[in-house]
């Protein structure tokens, strides 16, 4: 019987052909910025992180096209596209990068986007099935994805509005003890935890495994987290990159 199923699966794997990832890289785009910029990432699908680089000039976009459950022998083909435009507002620059996809019926085409600015101040993305990171920020987060993790570190002080939405995924948000906000944190099938390790605040009652509300810092800005099917973890540390688990995070191969 084990002999007869081996062979099964070998005559399918045969037929069917063998599956891989296939990736194609873009030219890195570089736009020119002056003072923090907010960032605004609308993409169909695909990982997408923000991050600041005090030693860069200007902004840069680097997107990678993903297909998953690709077949070897098929060509390779440009499915992706994207746009990039900076606006002057009132409060400053805003970056704008849209990601679409021209044929998708099958969800297996995703773009990894990565915007790297010398300094930033506030933050909206929208992706699905996608990790989203964001690095040294500032101001104003966000954020909604499905089937992939948050993960928010910065050393800067956090004192305005945070929304992050996530679906089957974790969430992590690590800040330092200046920052302040009225904790709400909702995770379905899940956990939430605050960690204060620093600053002050108070869990208010009520509180449960799967939500908690917290005052931290006396502060009136709203810190809204949901998830479903995922964690969601606020750490209040000193360092919040630098003293980062390296087993809690996969950083990008661009690294």
């Amino acid at each position: 019987m084990y002999r007869l199923t081996f062979y099964l699966i070998c005559v399918f794997l045969t037929l069917s052909g063998c599956s891989t990832t296939q990736v194609m890289t873009f030219p890195q785009r570089t736009v020119e910025t002056v003072g923090p910029i907010a960032v605004e990432v609308d993409s169909f699908a695909g990982d997408v992180s923000v991050i600041v680089d005090e030693s860069l000039q200007d902004a840069t976009i680097d997107v990678v096209q993903r297909i998953e459950a690709y077949e070897e022998n098929d060509l390779l083909v440009k499915r992706v596209d994207w746009t990039t435009q900076v606006n002057q507002t009132a409060t400053g620059e805003v970056l704008t990068v849209r990601v679409s996809c021209d044929d998708n019926p099958l969800q297996t085409i995703f773009a990894d986007t990565v915007i790297t600015a010398p300094s930033i101040d506030n933050v909206t993305v929208r992706t699905h099935k996608g990790n989203v990171h964001v690095f040294g920020s500032s101001g104003t987060l966000d954020i909604h994805t499905s089937d992939g993790d948050v993960l928010v570190a910065t050393p800067l002080v956090m004192n305005e509005r945070v929304l992050i939405e996530n679906v089957r995924g974790d969430i992590r948000y690590r800040i330092r003890e200046e920052s302040s906000g009225q904790i709400d944190l909702t995770a379905i099938s899940g956990t939430a935890t605050f960690n204060m390790r620093f600053g002050e605040g108070a869990i208010l009652p009520g509180s449960t495994g799967e939500r908690l509300k917290a005052t931290f810092n006396n502060g009136q800005n709203d810190v809204v987290m949901r998830t479903v099917e995922g964690d969601i973890t606020v750490d209040v540390v000193k360092r919040p990159i630098q003293d980062m688990p390296v087993f809690d995070f996969k950083w990008p191969l661009w690294q």
